[in-house]
């Protein structure tokens, strides 16, 4: 290599350039491609510390999508949900429980193994006809819906979650205080 070197030195600098861009390049494209893709993969959308789930999209979206489906008596068409704009009412649904849930955690509010089992026991879909919790029947629902047991019980966790939130901010309002809301709400300029 030290002879080559020496006997093409008008081509060595031109030679060492071309493997230094190209060396510099090959490395920028593949620390780039990795770190513009890293959480595509994983997540619709983030908001603050907590990540929307492309599952939690879609069992957002199937559960909104199944209630306006329900009002129009199984006439709704797919042209007809993109007019209402399904997809963003799911996504912006999402948005709003995830301030919550950053909010409350914030504030310090969580939720233990217990808080959920108990959740859980207590869901009247999931028990037998004696009113105990099923294994099976819970199972068998959670693989009827796509879902798995964690996400499942994620979800029970910011539901628990979100329930303490409002227990905390849940302050009867006066009837002068509706009032005011109403008239300032619906007040219109002359």
């Amino acid at each position: 290599m030290l002879t080559w070197m020496q006997h093409h030195k008008k081509y060595l600098v031109v030679t060492i350039w071309v493997s230094t861009i190209a060396f510099v390049g090959a490395g920028f494209l593949g620390w780039g491609a990795y770190d513009f893709n890293l959480n595509r993969s994983s997540s619709v959308a983030t908001v603050g510390n907590e990540k929307i789930g492309f599952s939690e999209f879609d069992t957002r979206y199937r559960q909104i999508l199944s209630y306006y489906n329900q009002i129009s008596n199984g006439a709704l068409t797919p042209e007809n949900a993109e007019q209402l704009g399904i997809k963003n009412m799911a996504l912006s649904s999402l948005v709003e429980d995830k301030l919550l849930l950053n909010f409350a955690k914030d504030l310090g509010i969580g939720v233990n193994e217990n808080e959920i089992l108990q959740k859980l026991a207590n869901t009247r879909e999931f028990q037998d006809p004696t009113g105990d919790f099923n294994k099976t029947i819970y199972y068998e629902l959670l693989n009827a819906n796509n879902l798995t047991p964690k996400d499942y019980e994620t979800q029970l966790a910011n539901e628990v979650i979100a329930d303490k939130l409002n227990q905390i901010f849940n302050i009867p309002s006066k009837d002068e205080e509706l009032k005011m809301l109403a008239s300032s709400y619906f007040m219109q300029d002359a």
